[in-house]
């Protein structure tokens, strides 16, 4: 494939698929009163557990100020907390309320459902054909960007129902 082809093809589809990812925040977000970056946060803690700004302002690649913006006007709405490290009092810890864990309770199964609606047009072979190349051109970007490959927060089920089963965090593939 020549140079331009792959570029052309690598701004497309990264950019279609950061518009239809941040079209499905959106209107999850909207439904809750929320931003696409807040609930971005929240499902942060909501899948990760509690947090330094620091390490959330990493995962959403946002400057500390910024989520700690927004962290206030969360922390207002009920949904989380902020406490100062005990150890560390420089760090402020970031962590779900128990309105906020209903809250992304509900928000998580609206997002299984449509998760689940996407995964029945594929097989599990597709599935796992798709996540494979995914992983390659991760790996294959970040050669040049300087930004490690991680790999994803959850595994993934390919049974009806088991769809981003967050009891399963260490196993990354099918």
């Amino acid at each position: 494939m020549v140079i331009e082809a792959f570029k052309r093809s690598l701004l497309d589809y990264s950019k279609k698929i950061n518009d239809c990812t941040n079209t499905l925040l959106n209107q999850e977000a909207v439904r809750h009163g929320l931003t696409a970056m807040q609930l971005r946060l929240l499902m942060e803690l909501y899948n990760d557990g509690t947090m330094a700004i620091g390490e959330m302002a990493s995962h959403l690649g946002q400057a500390g100020t910024n989520v700690s913006t927004m962290c206030k006007r969360l922390e207002k709405l009920g949904l989380i907390d902020r406490r100062r490290n005990a150890l560390d009092e420089r760090m402020v810890m970031l962590a779900l309320t128990k309105d906020g864990e209903a809250r992304m309770a509900i928000i998580n199964q609206a997002f299984d459902k449509k998760i689940s609606y996407m995964m029945d047009a594929v097989d599990e072979d597709e599935l796992k054909e798709m996540l494979s190349g995914l992983k390659k051109f991760s790996q294959l970007l970040s050669l040049n960007t300087g930004v490690p490959d991680q790999a994803p927060h959850q595994s993934l089920q390919t049974e009806k129902g088991m769809h981003n089963n967050s009891e399963e965090r260490d196993d990354h593939e099918i």
